[in-house]
């Protein structure tokens, strides 16, 4: 039964993930008005898929509303440098430059302070932690991409059900 668990949420991010890197702002619609989502926690990633979505529609004041929202709710510098990269996008589509501006300067202050707290580190700490994200990255993506291949391999079992079942 899919509800408020981790393996659902973890389904829902990937989703939204997979939509809005594709710009398949119609299925990101439907699966964020879906009854999935009903008891899926309003966090930084959930506000960040609406403001895409109410960009992709044009409705910047819901976009920037929901950017808000998700900036309150970060709780990590991934958090919050996703929140402005999408004030970023949001301003720009707008074609309010100075704003646009504004929003790269803070999230490149925020990438900045980053890397001053690496450099202060001892080269072999930064090498460790480089690799050791770096093989996070990786692993991650693999997961995506084993995710992503079983979805489409579900959909095509479905598809040919659906035939099956009519010719019957």
């Amino acid at each position: 039964m899919l509800g408020n668990t981790p393996k659902c949420n973890e389904a829902i991010t990937l989703l939204t993930d997979i939509y809005i890197y594709e710009h398949n702002y119609t299925a990101l619609d439907s699966l964020l008005n879906s009854h999935y989502c009903n008891k899926y926690p309003h966090n930084t990633h959930y506000y960040i898929a609406q403001a895409n979505l109410h960009r992709s529609k044009g409705n910047f004041n819901s976009a920037n509303h929901c950017l808000q929202q998700a900036y309150h709710l970060s709780s990590t510098l991934n958090d919050t440098i996703d929140t402005h990269h999408n004030k970023y996008l949001t301003e720009k589509a707008q074609q309010n430059f100075k704003q646009a501006f504004l929003a790269l300067e803070k999230l490149y202050f925020i990438q900045d302070s980053i890397v001053r707290v690496k450099l202060q580190q001892p080269l072999i700490t930064a090498q460790r932690d480089y690799y050791s994200q770096l093989a996070e990255t990786k692993s991650v993506q693999y997961k995506n991409s084993q995710q992503r291949q079983l979805l489409l391999l579900l959909a095509t079992i479905i598809a040919i059900l659906i035939i099956v079942i009519g010719i019957i």
